[in-house]
């Protein structure tokens, strides 16, 4: 088997980075999921992680782009990981058919009752609050979702020397 990963440098304003495209063929594959791509880029001034970036299609044809991007602190010169914000970029392959429902891409596009509509519903028990909204159309099951990790706590060098000794 031959060995063959894609790498290259590339300028983008201040940043010097360092491109590392893996083949899918390096990479652990999950059951019936399939990595398309995966990438790396490097900071080489700051030898720091920018970002990385893995393309996976799973058994349903989804296609599930996650980007994790680090973020660092200077501390004495020395970038230091303090977090990373991670996004799931899910996009489905098609609607479901079996829902029939209004679509609403904001909160202006859904309509107002009055409020004797409202006391008749709610009598009927046929309304209730609602404390989070999903707008756009409910069939497509596309999403992104976003994560972000802050660290607290965060010491350096704040190990003692002797668990690092073999011998006395």
């Amino acid at each position: 088997m031959r060995l063959s990963i894609n790498m290259r440098e590339e300028n983008d304003g201040d940043i010097k980075m360092l491109l590392m495209e893996i083949p899918p063929a390096l990479l652990p594959q999950n059951d019936g999921n399939i990595i398309i791509s995966s990438r790396a880029v490097f900071d080489i001034v700051s030898d720091t992680l920018l970002e990385t970036e893995v393309v996976m299609k799973l058994e349903d044809d989804t296609i599930v782009t996650t980007t994790v991007t680090p973020v660092y602190e200077e501390n004495n010169g020395v970038p230091v990981k303090i977090g990373q914000i991670t996004v799931i970029d899910s996009k489905a392959p098609g609607l479901i058919d079996d829902i029939d429902m209004p679509v609403y891409d904001s909160p202006d596009d859904i309509p107002t009752i009055s409020d004797a509509e409202l006391t008749e519903l709610e009598a009927a028990g046929a309304a209730s609050d609602i404390y989070e909204m999903t707008f756009g159309d409910q069939r497509d099951l596309s999403n992104v979702e976003t994560i972000f990790e802050v660290y607290q706590n965060i010491e350096i060098n704040a190990v003692p020397e002797h668990l690092f000794r073999l011998f006395k």
